[in-house]
């Protein structure tokens, strides 16, 4: 209350206490009011809680996959999921180091090179910690073998002797 200002009885006294001993539970204790006209103890109770804890999100890579050299892949983190209901934000990396599309989206992508295994990260953060990892690994095949065609040209007639080109 500012000096000079008096309180009516319908007024609302908001007393905060700040203590970081306080555990969570019922504390009872007297406030006392002084002025120049005498002092007023008055009895209150409060309630301590406790915030609800932050859970550790879960990130979620998607299922392994097998692809055909050169094809764009894309990898698919929108299982993840904060039980908190906190929005999340994505990392992706390569254990391989190639190139990602979107690294910091739920969706990205990279372009299959070489033949092999390979394995990407995902990450998942809600804004105070970070989830455990989750790995995709992502199988790079050689394009299937295709029987050549042969193709001789047009049939031609020719003497003998004589030079043919084909």
């Amino acid at each position: 209350v500012a000096q000079g200002k008096s309180l009516s009885e319908t007024d609302v006294v908001m007393l905060t206490v700040r203590r970081a001993d306080l555990l969570v539970g019922s504390y009872s204790a007297t406030l006392t009011i002084e002025s120049d006209g005498g002092s007023v103890a008055l009895d209150v109770s409060m309630a301590v809680v406790a915030a609800a804890p932050n859970t550790q999100p879960v990130a979620d890579a998607g299922p392994n996959q097998e692809v055909p050299a050169g094809k764009t892949v894309y990898l698919n983190g929108t299982g993840s999921r904060d039980d908190d209901g906190d929005n999340l934000t994505y990392r992706w990396r390569s254990e391989q180091g190639i190139d990602i599309t979107n690294a910091s989206a739920s969706r990205a992508s990279f372009v299959a090179g070489a033949v092999g295994t390979y394995a990407f990260v995902l990450i998942v953060n809600d804004g105070t910690i970070d989830s455990a990892s989750d790995v995709v690994t992502i199988t790079v095949n050689p394009l299937p073998n295709t029987k050549p065609v042969a193709d001789a040209g047009p049939d031609q007639e020719v003497t003998v002797g004589e030079r043919v080109q084909l």
